[in-house]
């Protein structure tokens, strides 16, 4: 039990909504049962798991909430036991991601990679944050929990999935277009001396109180590696925060998962020295070169519910993430398909009604922004450091019993072996 949260509960429900991998083993099969001779029995027959399977989960899932928890010494004791595991994100990146003051300054390491620019937030005004209100609102209603979008782009049983939209000089034609070129855009193109030819964009939902994080990644063109095993990058990646934290506050709670961003790309021969976090707040806008290696560590040990379910928790970490490319990623695209890497927009219709809801007050009324410059001739909102906590990662030793692995349904790639190089070897491993 680590603080009120029972592992074995935590691990079954874990298994119930299929977050996983792990086979069932009917108790017939254990017990030697025929299934012909037996048909009564079967009626009573409870299902059971690999104990070893069981195990690895819950050792795992112990050093992932000691982690989240800052119980790191603790976390380490389950951690030795996995085999090849030699690397974790440094406990000074969980304290700083919580909150917590470091004893020491972690801002003084030069960077072992060198980046575009260094990652950076905007979080707008105290009142309005980066987008204006009703601009917001109206982003935030579309991909609400409840929303048409989730349910019909089948959000929770598909993989990746994004949307690709060249940046042409013609009024936006729906919300999302509208809060890209005219608001996002100009502060990506801030940061990069090429022309940046369209965009990639996608969105994520999460329930705050039970989120266990994304996976450690890189953003690339997936078509491309699919096709002829390159890796490309947008020039710039971006995060904007829509819900799941205060937007009315400096400091956030910990009910929304921060980003943390590392000084790694796939050409590195060494590991990030440096790890940005960026604590979430709502209408609020972080950007960082693309080709660096990043994900969300989940919310701190005291806010997950093990017990939560989507419709219990209607505050959602709800993001829009956009890439920006300098080159059109459809270009050798042999079929773009509906919900697919840079897909296509769905038609207006029935069918894809979040598509019609999108588009409402545009078509009819393209004067409404997209007459006027994008923000290029406005004054553009200031750029807020983020927390750099220096060295990102930290180095151990197996035990030399270790004989678990970790469950590929939870790994997340906090604590992995032959860095740096897995991080890049796992685009191809896709």
């Amino acid at each position: 039990m680590l603080e009120g949260i029972d592992i074995k509960e935590l691990v079954e429900v874990l298994i119930v909504n299929g977050a996983l991998e792990i086979d069932y083993i009917g108790k017939e099969e254990v017990e030697g049962g025929d299934e012909d001779t037996n048909e009564d029995a079967n009626e009573d027959t409870h299902e059971e798991y690999s104990c070893s399977e069981v195990e690895c989960t819950a050792s795992f899932m112990s050093a992932f909430l000691l982690s989240t928890m800052n119980q790191h010494d603790d976390a380490l004791i389950h951690l030795k036991k996995f085999q090849n595991l030699s690397l974790r994100i440094h406990p000074n990146v969980w304290k700083a991601a919580a909150g917590r003051t470091l004893s020491h300054d972690q801002n003084d390491s030069q960077t072992t990679t060198s980046v575009l620019f260094e990652p950076r937030i905007y979080r707008g005004d105290d009142t309005n944050g980066i987008l204006p209100i009703d601009l917001y609102q109206n982003l935030c209603s579309l991909f609400a929990p409840d929303a048409p979008y989730w349910q019909e782009s089948d959000y929770q049983n598909r993989g990746y999935y994004s949307f690709y939209t060249p940046m042409k000089e013609k009024p936006p034609t729906n919300v999302i277009e509208d809060v890209i070129m005219s608001h996002l855009l100009p502060l990506a193109e801030q940061q990069c001396s090429e022309s940046i030819v369209g965009v990639e964009w996608w969105v994520h939902t999460r329930p705050t109180q039970s989120s266990l994080g994304h996976p450690i990644h890189y953003d690339t063109d997936e078509a491309l590696l699919a096709r002829e095993r390159k890796v490309s990058h947008p020039v710039v990646s971006s995060v904007l925060y829509l819900t799941g934290a205060d937007r009315d506050k400096d400091t956030t709670s910990a009910s929304a998962g921060p980003t943390i961003v590392f000084d790694q790309t796939p050409d590195s021969t060494t590991v990030a020295s440096k790890a940005w976090i960026s604590k979430p707040k709502d209408n609020s806008f972080l950007i960082f070169p693309g080709n660096l290696l990043h994900g969300v560590l989940p919310c701190s040990g005291g806010c997950i519910d093990v017990k939560q379910t989507d419709k219990e928790n209607d505050n959602h970490r709800l993001t829009l993430m956009v890439g920006f490319w300098t080159r059109d990623v459809t270009i050798g695209m042999n079929e773009r398909s509906l919900y697919s890497p840079c897909g296509p927009l769905p038609p207006p219709n029935s069918e894809h009604s979040w598509v019609l809801q999108s588009q409402n007050g545009y078509l009819n009324n393209k004067t409404k922004r997209g007459e006027k410059n994008r923000a290029r001739e406005l004054d553009l909102p200031k750029s807020d450091v983020l927390i750099c906590v220096s060295p990102a990662w930290e180095q151990f030793k197996e035990d030399d019993a270790a004989t678990l692995t970790i469950p590929r349904g939870l790994d997340h790639r906090y604590f992995v072996s032959n860095a740096p190089r897995c991080f890049s070897d796992d685009l191809f491993e896709k």
